[in-house]
């Protein structure tokens, strides 16, 4: 009954801080750039809920069961007040752009009336069908559909 009980306790609590710090990424991050996917799309296809199931268990346990559960209890509310940080707009963009976003790059595009015009694009985030990016150091995204 211990290993249930600490899967499933275990479960909420890993997802909790996680959760905290998306919904923060979201607001601060996503939202800024008008990057308009859902939550919980955000959510499914960035965290790997699946292969967390471990950690579910040892957080479980260490919660109720371990010598150390003090130790841990207070551990564990730092890292939910870590997470909390990114609903501070300053950070939750610093953060969601360390994340998500990739290195600026050049993309040359042949124009019809001038020849071949450089243009800068800066990928923010990247779904199996689109990718976000911002154009010429813009403040808001254009969404790209991926070639298939």
């Amino acid at each position: 009954m211990k290993i249930i009980n600490s899967f499933f306790v275990g479960f909420l609590f890993v997802l909790a801080p996680i959760f905290t710090l998306f919904a923060g990424l979201k607001v601060n991050y996503f939202d800024h750039y008008g990057i308009d996917e859902y939550f919980n799309v955000i959510f499914i296809h960035n965290v790997p809920i699946l292969w967390l199931a471990p950690l579910y268990l040892f957080v479980g346990y260490a919660f109720f069961y371990s010598k150390f559960r003090k130790f841990f209890r207070a551990f564990y509310v730092i890292v939910l007040l870590f997470s909390l940080l990114s609903w501070l707009p300053a950070i939750g963009l610093n953060v969601g752009e360390r994340i998500f976003a990739e290195p600026d790059y050049d993309e040359f595009i042949q124009d019809s009336d001038s020849g071949v015009k450089t243009v800068n694009f800066r990928p923010l985030y990247k779904t199996k069908d689109t990718i976000y990016v911002i154009k010429n150091k813009g403040d808001y995204a254009v969404k790209i559909k991926r070639n298939k």
